[in-house]
């Protein structure tokens, strides 16, 4: 998997996930990772959902309000 998620603090790619959890709210799994960054000690979360976990959240969010 590709670390997309740079700090937010001085921008560095090469981030340690230090805690990891899965919540589930209205029928979708998401992961929540707290990452620190080991150049500036910078921490910060992450949430994490999967693409076709966010489509069928967004079809149902969609016809509910529409």
């Amino acid at each position: 998997m590709m670390n997309l998620v740079g700090c937010n603090v001085c921008g560095n790619h090469a981030t340690k996930v230090v805690f990891t959890s899965q919540v589930m709210r209205n029928d979708v799994y998401y992961t929540r990772r707290k990452r620190q960054c080991p150049i500036c000690k910078a921490s910060y979360r992450t949430q994490e959902v999967l693409e076709e976990d966010f489509q069928r959240w967004n079809q149902a969010e969609t016809s509910a309000n529409g």
